[in-house]
């Protein structure tokens, strides 16, 4: 059953002390894409930010991550990563 169908929006989680949640965010992705509504936002949120030595995903990572899937723009994306 799909919950989510026709939502206005989406929260993606993942860990950023686990490489293989961020490697399965592509899947999701696109299942929150295939189900959700087409003007619908979609947000990443990387969790255990408290852990920060323990990071394996680093900020490149996810800022390549967000303009390749057209999650933001780069302009945005400078002023966010600055910010933390």
């Amino acid at each position: 059953m799909n919950y989510y169908k026709g939502s206005i929006g989406a929260i993606i989680v993942y860990d950023i002390t686990n490489s293989d949640s961020f490697k399965s965010i592509p899947t999701w992705l696109t299942d929150a894409r295939n189900s959700i509504r087409k003007d619908a936002s979609i947000c990443l949120v990387g969790c255990k930010s408290d852990l920060k030595l323990k990071r394996t995903i680093s900020l490149n990572e996810v800022s390549k991550f967000l303009i390749d899937n057209s999650l933001i723009n780069n302009k945005i994306l400078k002023v966010r990563i600055n910010s933390f």
